[in-house]
């Protein structure tokens, strides 16, 4: 379960309610929340997450993904920033942009002695201008990781939630042994050696 309260500071007027630093905490994180929700059931809000710490973000994962990933243990601080604007209703749905930057971040895993350390992206979401999945995109950019001894960057988008289309780019140099002691890959090769890898999918 995810733990929620909300605090604001609300003046109501002939447009409808407006939110002055409100804030909003899930699960001992706190987010800021401004703007305006009108009569007419259209809102205009701006949410803001500083310091959102990394390590339990299992907790808002489907079970089948949090079981796989409990093996792994990320550290790391996002910031988050969005805005929800339009009409809200049964058919509606209002315009969503939120951005997101990860810097210094750390993967450990329990098994290996090997981390990925540095990493780093920001991300960008929109539900575009139909307000729904087939006009949603994800844009990741500015990807950089390192694996043991390995440097990786790249970035990774998708657009059209409903049939997704993904494209993806990652350089860097993979070194077997090391990614089967990292990601538990029995099948892969434990031979020494590396590889420079540019992927573009």
């Amino acid at each position: 379960p995810i733990d929620s309260e909300i605090d604001l500071s609300i003046l109501d007027n002939s447009k409808g309610v407006i939110i002055r630093k409100g804030v909003m905490k899930m699960n001992n994180y706190d987010f800021s929340v401004e703007g305006l929700v009108s009569d007419d059931n259209s809102i205009d809000l701006k949410i803001k997450g500083n310091n959102v710490d990394i390590s339990n973000i299992r907790d808002y994962l489907p079970q089948k993904y949090s079981d796989y990933l409990s093996r792994y243990d990320p550290e790391g601080k996002l910031e988050i920033s969005g805005t929800v604007k339009g009409s809200t209703g049964t058919a509606l749905n209002p315009h969503i942009e939120a951005s997101c930057i990860l810097k210094n971040g750390k993967i450990e895993y329990g098994k290996s002695p090997l981390s990925v350390r540095n990493l780093s992206f920001s991300a960008y979401y929109t539900n575009g201008s139909g307000n729904k999945p087939e006009t949603s995109a994800l844009t990741v950019r500015d990807f950089r990781a390192a694996i043991g001894s390995a440097d990786f960057s790249g970035s990774f988008s998708m657009t059209r939630f409903n049939r997704p289309r993904a494209n993806l780019k990652l350089q860097g140099k993979i070194i077997p042994a090391e990614l089967r002691d990292f990601f538990g890959i029995t099948e892969l090769s434990s031979a020494g050696g590396y590889a420079d890898v540019d992927i573009n999918l």
